[in-house]
């Protein structure tokens, strides 16, 4: 089996629970930048799972993302799958399904892992399994890596033979189906959804110039748009999985009890909130102000101290002027601010927010 999921989903940690092994965990992508392999048994079956870097789609924008889409891409290789466990976090289900989307057409076996479902009930998510089941057409199960909850019921569910159910290529507009059914028989593959990843990019197991060439001449040929094509595959899953999450996921704020939703009940109070508002912001005053007067009064008696020092060490003269009334006060003068500076940023921390859009996901 290959585990497959975005960064940050809890997958190796999920990893580590099956196979009982202690591999790096993190919370930032590119944690898992090699394949990561481990053993376990369940019912006298003995499995053997992959750990695959985190991706974000089959859009590699990284090596260790174009490692994974090589490796499940390759229908000749050794070591394609019999199964893919695919690992979702319950707190970002939306983004993370578009990659389950993507795996569903590559017609292999899948199995989903909904991870964080003790968290997510927590904040008052609840999602309808069955209902994911049902739309996706593959097995659902709820875990929590975190406390071991669903391995059990994971486990079994690992052992079930897990059949592919066709279904209608939802990732291209119907006037160019043709086209890619073309395009398929040319390069000789079995699975349409491969030949539309190998059409829209360049990746390593299509790099010989053979196919580099007929690939060139198919899409000047034919006038492909590139670019375009990848555009509407990405609107058309989201516009899919938009309507899905509509129907199996509801966010009961009231119903939540975690720490977070408690906070927000208080400082985003119609009343009260203005008041936090107000007493964070005097806070930030008063720190950048009061708290930076302290390694400001140390930085300005430094540097007067430095003036003082070279001034007796220097004979009197122009250059001597230049030093210790020019160039040490210039510098003193700039740094002194930055303890303000440091303290206004540490209290305006900075999140990164990538674009939805999966080709919008690099830095």
């Amino acid at each position: 089996m290959a585990l497959v999921g975005n960064p940050n989903v809890g997958k190796t940690s999920l990893f580590n629970k099956l196979c009982g092994l202690n591999q790096k965990t993190g919370n930032y992508p590119g944690v898992t930048i090699d394949k990561k392999r481990g053993n376990f048994t369940h019912e006298n079956i003995p499995f053997e799972l992959l750990d695959l870097p985190g991706i974000n789609s089959l859009y590699p924008n990284s090596k260790d993302e174009e490692l994974v889409v090589n490796y499940l891409l390759n229908e000749q290789g050794d070591e394609l799958p019999d199964l893919i466990l695919v690992v979702v976090s319950a707190l970002n289900i939306k983004r993370n399904l578009y990659l389950l989307d993507q795996l569903r057409d590559l017609d292999l076996p899948v199995v989903l892992a909904i991870n964080m479902c003790d968290l997510a009930e927590k904040r008052g998510i609840k999602i309808d399994e069955k209902l994911l089941r049902e739309e996706f057409g593959v097995e659902v199960v709820k875990v929590s890596a975190r406390s071991d909850q669903g391995l059990k019921e994971l486990k079994d569910l690992l052992l079930k033979a897990h059949s592919v159910n066709e279904r209608e290529p939802g990732y291209i507009e119907a006037d160019n189906r043709d086209l890619l059914h073309q395009f398929s028989k040319i390069i000789h593959c079995k699975n349409e959804y491969r030949s539309f990843l190998q059409l829209t990019q360049d990746l390593e197991i299509n790099q010989k110039e053979e196919f580099s060439k007929l690939k060139k001449e198919f899409i000047e040929s034919n006038k492909i748009e590139v670019r375009k094509w990848k555009i509407n595959e990405s609107i058309l899953r989201y516009k899919l999985i938009g309507n899905i999450i509509k129907k199996s996921v509801v966010t009961d704020k009231s119903a939540a009890d975690d720490f977070t939703t408690k906070a927000d009940k208080l400082l985003l109070h119609p009343v009260f909130g203005y008041v936090f508002f107000l007493l964070i912001l005097f806070s930030i005053f008063q720190s950048v102000f009061w708290l930076a007067a302290f390694p400001m009064d140390m930085i300005d008696a430094g540097f007067s101290a430095l003036s003082g020092f070279v001034a007796d060490a220097l004979p009197s003269g122009y250059f001597s002027d230049l030093i210790t009334q020019g160039l040490i006060p210039g510098i003193g003068g700039v740094v002194i601010f930055v303890p303000q500076i440091a303290i206004l940023f540490l209290m305006f921390p900075y999140w990164k927010r990538a674009d939805t859009c999966p080709y919008c996901l690099s830095d």
